[in-house]
Protein backbone atom coordinates (compact mmCIF):
# COMPACT_ATOMS: atom_id res chain seq x y z
CA UNK A 1 0.00 0.00 0.00
CA UNK A 2 2.80 2.40 0.87
CA UNK A 3 4.57 1.76 -2.46
CA UNK A 4 1.37 2.71 -4.32
CA UNK A 5 1.16 5.93 -2.26
CA UNK A 6 4.76 6.79 -3.13
CA UNK A 7 4.10 6.11 -6.82
CA UNK A 8 0.99 8.28 -6.75
CA UNK A 9 2.89 11.14 -5.12
CA UNK A 10 5.62 10.90 -7.76
CA UNK A 11 3.04 10.92 -10.57
CA UNK A 12 1.29 13.98 -9.15
CA UNK A 13 4.54 15.92 -8.73
CA UNK A 14 5.80 15.11 -12.22
CA UNK A 15 2.63 15.73 -14.18
CA UNK A 16 0.72 18.34 -12.20
CA UNK A 17 0.45 21.91 -13.40
CA UNK A 18 0.52 24.60 -10.72
CA UNK A 19 -2.88 24.87 -9.12
CA UNK A 20 -4.59 28.07 -8.11
CA UNK A 21 -5.10 28.50 -4.39
CA UNK A 22 -8.60 27.63 -3.33
CA UNK A 23 -10.27 28.76 -0.16
CA UNK A 24 -12.23 25.89 1.30
CA UNK A 25 -14.04 24.02 -1.46
CA UNK A 26 -17.63 23.47 -0.41
CA UNK A 27 -19.76 20.39 -0.24
CA UNK A 28 -23.43 19.69 0.20
CA UNK A 29 -25.48 16.65 1.04
CA UNK A 30 -28.57 16.95 -1.12
CA UNK A 31 -30.63 14.64 1.12
CA UNK A 32 -30.10 16.86 4.22
CA UNK A 33 -28.90 13.81 6.17
CA UNK A 34 -25.29 15.05 6.36
CA UNK A 35 -23.99 11.66 5.22
CA UNK A 36 -23.89 9.36 2.23
CA UNK A 37 -23.39 5.60 1.99
CA UNK A 38 -21.39 4.38 -1.00
CA UNK A 39 -20.66 0.81 -2.07
CA UNK A 40 -17.06 -0.17 -2.75
CA UNK A 41 -15.09 -3.15 -3.95
CA UNK A 42 -11.94 -4.37 -2.24
CA UNK A 43 -9.59 -5.78 -4.85
CA UNK A 44 -5.86 -6.47 -4.56
CA UNK A 45 -5.82 -4.77 -1.11
CA UNK A 46 -7.32 -1.53 -2.41
CA UNK A 47 -10.72 0.16 -2.16
CA UNK A 48 -12.43 1.10 -5.43
CA UNK A 49 -15.61 3.10 -5.74
CA UNK A 50 -17.71 4.70 -8.46
CA UNK A 51 -18.45 8.41 -8.61
CA UNK A 52 -19.09 11.13 -11.13
CA UNK A 53 -16.82 14.01 -12.12
CA UNK A 54 -18.71 17.02 -13.47
CA UNK A 55 -21.31 15.61 -15.86
CA UNK A 56 -19.46 12.43 -16.81
CA UNK A 57 -20.91 8.96 -16.34
CA UNK A 58 -19.80 6.99 -13.28
CA UNK A 59 -16.03 6.53 -13.08
CA UNK A 60 -13.85 4.04 -11.19
CA UNK A 61 -11.75 5.65 -8.44
CA UNK A 62 -9.17 4.24 -6.08
CA UNK A 63 -9.75 5.48 -2.52
CA UNK A 64 -6.35 6.00 -0.88
CA UNK A 65 -6.55 8.36 2.11
CA UNK A 66 -2.91 7.64 2.90
CA UNK A 67 -1.73 9.38 -0.23
CA UNK A 68 -1.27 13.12 0.14
CA UNK A 69 -0.73 15.38 -2.85
CA UNK A 70 -2.29 18.45 -4.45
CA UNK A 71 -5.75 17.03 -5.00
CA UNK A 72 -7.44 14.05 -6.55
CA UNK A 73 -5.98 12.50 -9.69
CA UNK A 74 -8.14 12.03 -12.76
CA UNK A 75 -6.94 10.32 -15.91
CA UNK A 76 -6.55 12.98 -18.60
CA UNK A 77 -8.21 10.70 -21.17
CA UNK A 78 -11.48 11.20 -19.25
CA UNK A 79 -11.51 14.87 -20.22
CA UNK A 80 -11.24 14.12 -23.93
CA UNK A 81 -13.78 11.27 -23.73
CA UNK A 82 -16.35 13.39 -21.85
CA UNK A 83 -15.72 16.68 -23.59
CA UNK A 84 -14.88 18.90 -20.62
CA UNK A 85 -11.80 21.03 -20.25
CA UNK A 86 -8.75 20.40 -18.09
CA UNK A 87 -9.38 22.82 -15.22
CA UNK A 88 -7.82 22.99 -11.75
CA UNK A 89 -11.04 22.01 -10.00
CA UNK A 90 -14.03 19.80 -10.67
CA UNK A 91 -17.36 18.90 -9.16
CA UNK A 92 -17.52 15.42 -7.61
CA UNK A 93 -20.88 13.73 -7.29
CA UNK A 94 -21.25 10.77 -4.94
CA UNK A 95 -24.93 9.97 -4.88
CA UNK A 96 -26.26 12.65 -2.51
CA UNK A 97 -22.88 14.29 -1.78
CA UNK A 98 -21.82 17.06 -4.16
CA UNK A 99 -18.36 18.58 -3.76
CA UNK A 100 -17.80 21.81 -5.69
CA UNK A 101 -14.30 23.09 -6.34
CA UNK A 102 -12.47 19.82 -5.63
CA UNK A 103 -8.79 20.32 -6.51
CA UNK A 104 -7.75 18.03 -9.33
CA UNK A 105 -4.60 16.97 -11.15
CA UNK A 106 -4.91 15.56 -14.66
CA UNK A 107 -2.45 12.88 -15.74
CA UNK A 108 -2.26 9.50 -17.42
CA UNK A 109 -3.02 6.68 -15.01
CA UNK A 110 -2.38 3.85 -17.49
CA UNK A 111 0.89 2.70 -15.86
CA UNK A 112 -0.71 2.69 -12.41
CA UNK A 113 -3.72 0.84 -13.79
CA UNK A 114 -1.45 -1.88 -15.21
CA UNK A 115 0.45 -2.16 -11.94
CA UNK A 116 -2.74 -2.47 -9.89
CA UNK A 117 -4.55 -4.82 -12.25
CA UNK A 118 -7.79 -2.85 -12.03
CA UNK A 119 -9.47 -0.30 -14.29
CA UNK A 120 -8.76 3.16 -12.92
CA UNK A 121 -10.18 6.56 -13.88
CA UNK A 122 -8.97 8.47 -10.83
CA UNK A 123 -7.68 8.50 -7.26
CA UNK A 124 -9.30 10.04 -4.17
CA UNK A 125 -6.62 11.05 -1.69
CA UNK A 126 -6.09 12.67 1.70
CA UNK A 127 -7.15 16.03 0.22
CA UNK A 128 -10.62 14.53 -0.17
CA UNK A 129 -10.65 12.40 2.99
CA UNK A 130 -9.56 15.12 5.41
CA UNK A 131 -12.83 17.05 4.95
CA UNK A 132 -15.06 14.23 6.18
CA UNK A 133 -15.41 11.50 8.74
CA UNK A 134 -15.19 8.29 6.75
CA UNK A 135 -16.23 4.89 8.04
CA UNK A 136 -15.00 1.91 6.04
CA UNK A 137 -17.26 -1.11 6.56
CA UNK A 138 -15.57 -4.13 4.92
CA UNK A 139 -18.34 -6.59 5.82
CA UNK A 140 -21.06 -4.66 3.96
CA UNK A 141 -18.57 -3.19 1.43
CA UNK A 142 -19.60 0.39 2.02
CA UNK A 143 -18.10 3.76 2.84
CA UNK A 144 -20.11 6.06 5.07
CA UNK A 145 -19.03 9.64 4.46
CA UNK A 146 -20.23 12.11 7.10
CA UNK A 147 -20.04 15.86 7.55
CA UNK A 148 -17.66 16.21 10.53
CA UNK A 149 -19.89 18.90 12.07
CA UNK A 150 -22.62 16.27 12.49
CA UNK A 151 -20.45 13.40 13.70
CA UNK A 152 -20.73 12.77 17.43
CA UNK A 153 -17.57 11.19 18.80
CA UNK A 154 -17.51 12.07 22.50
CA UNK A 155 -18.27 8.55 23.69
CA UNK A 156 -16.25 6.62 21.13
CA UNK A 157 -13.49 4.52 22.62
CA UNK A 158 -10.28 3.21 21.09
CA UNK A 159 -9.18 6.37 19.32
CA UNK A 160 -5.76 5.90 17.72
CA UNK A 161 -3.80 8.98 16.63
CA UNK A 162 -3.40 9.12 12.87
CA UNK A 163 0.37 8.97 12.32
CA UNK A 164 0.72 11.60 9.62
CA UNK A 165 -0.76 11.33 6.15
CA UNK A 166 0.06 7.61 5.66
CA UNK A 167 -2.48 5.34 7.30
CA UNK A 168 -2.37 1.53 6.94
CA UNK A 169 -5.94 0.36 6.92
CA UNK A 170 -5.45 -2.67 4.64
CA UNK A 171 -4.68 -5.16 7.42
CA UNK A 172 -7.75 -4.36 9.57
CA UNK A 173 -10.01 -4.41 6.49
CA UNK A 174 -8.73 -7.87 5.54
CA UNK A 175 -9.66 -8.99 9.06
CA UNK A 176 -13.20 -7.60 8.65
CA UNK A 177 -12.63 -4.66 11.03
CA UNK A 178 -14.53 -1.41 10.55
CA UNK A 179 -12.34 1.69 10.40
CA UNK A 180 -13.43 5.23 11.18
CA UNK A 181 -11.10 7.97 9.89
CA UNK A 182 -11.48 11.42 11.41
CA UNK A 183 -8.63 13.55 10.04
CA UNK A 184 -10.13 16.76 11.45
CA UNK A 185 -9.74 15.38 14.98
CA UNK A 186 -6.55 13.46 14.13
CA UNK A 187 -7.67 9.93 15.00
CA UNK A 188 -8.93 6.66 13.64
CA UNK A 189 -10.87 3.86 15.33
CA UNK A 190 -10.61 0.19 14.45
CA UNK A 191 -13.62 -1.80 15.66
CA UNK A 192 -15.46 -5.09 15.09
Amino acid sequence: MQSISILLTAISLLFTPDLKAQSGPGFAFTNKQHMVILPFSFTHDHIYMRLRVNNADSLDFLFDPGWHARGILVDSSIASATGFTLTDSVRLIMRTLVISGQRVSWTSLKALQLQMGHHLDGVLDNDFAERFVIRIDPIRHRLIITDPHYFMDRNLKGKIPIPGPIVDFTTPIKKGKTITLNYAQGYMIVSD
